[in-house]
């Protein structure tokens, strides 16, 4: 699955709503996190929690790695075999000296189609 310039749209604008209301920036930088398997030793990585966890709080999951925005836009992302994509992104600052977290948010696609952008506890965007 590839990520839609519309998807790509929203979930930035998502983003940096969500950074304002943590009182963050509006300008921010964007990082997928590409999470490991707690329980699976393989030491497979993957930007699709689905594809590593089936636990609604994906606890036996950890970050393992930072991948940029321009990059995340470009990969080909595997779907579960359910056709579920969820990614955590990180929301930093944006400064010369690399920026502060502000704050995280989810997105979740359902056969390559983006349905929801949270902020782990309610949904920011919705799609209709």
């Amino acid at each position: 699955m590839r990520v839609t310039a519309q998807a790509a749209k929203i979930i930035r604008k998502c983003a940096s709503e969500q950074s304002m209301r943590d009182g963050g920036p509006r300008r921010i930088r964007l990082e997928a996190g590409e999470r490991c398997s707690l329980t699976d030793r393989s030491g497979k990585t993957n930007v699709n929690i689905r594809m590593l966890s089936t636990l609604p709080d994906w606890g036996d999951t950890d970050l393992d790695e930072f991948v940029s925005w321009e990059w995340f836009r470009k990969m080909d992302i595997e779907q579960s075999a359910n056709g579920e994509v969820l990614v955590d992104f990180y929301v930093s600052s944006v400064d010369r000296y690399g920026g502060e977290l502000v704050t995280n948010i989810q997105a979740e696609w359902k056969d390559g189609i983006l349905i929801e952008v949270s902020d782990g506890q309610k949904a920011i965007w919705r799609a209709a």
